[in-house]
């Protein structure tokens, strides 16, 4: 049986098991699945993601990050272990690494020297991704790429 972890929040009792189970005042808060694949609840008369309830409640956030990471890549392990606080970059870049994503296919397009210096010095400023992408007119698979010099190793002086 599952260790029951509890956070009181104002005037409820909300109580989560380490596997992401939410009760409320002792009933269970099922919820649905999602188009995009993620838990939502209502709760508290919203609907919100499950996994950021958790993550909110039970995982540290000191530099205030504003999006919730599942690191196994698991949208349905809300494990509050699984969870961590993640920059939008940072959250895109692991989907990538895990194969969450599946990329629209653009024509292929080859960066010249200085388009692709000018792209690494986005990343480096933690420009978003899809900004760049769209910035070049390549997919977002490729500045994913480029971030993690694939296929783009050229060094630039």
């Amino acid at each position: 049986m599952a260790r029951i972890i509890w956070k009181n929040i104002t005037d409820e009792m909300i109580n989560i098991t380490e596997e992401g189970k939410i009760f409320v005042n002792d009933n269970e808060i099922h919820g649905h699945l999602s188009t995009n694949g993620y838990m939502r609840v209502y709760f508290k008369g919203e609907q919100k993601l499950k996994h950021r309830i958790i993550a909110e409640k039970f995982v540290p956030n000191p530099k205030e990050l504003p999006e919730v990471n599942h690191i196994d890549g698991d949208k349905l392990n809300n494990h509050y272990t699984n969870l961590e606080w993640v920059s939008h970059q940072d959250n895109v870049l692991h989907g990538y690494e895990k194969g969450l994503f599946d990329d629209k296919v653009k024509a292929k397009r080859k960066l010249t020297n200085n388009e692709l210096k000018q792209v690494r010095e986005l990343l480096s400023k933690k420009v978003s991704l899809r900004t760049i992408a769209r910035q070049f007119d390549i997919s977002l698979k490729g500045i994913w790429n480029i971030s993690k010099n694939i296929y783009y190793n050229k060094t630039i002086e």
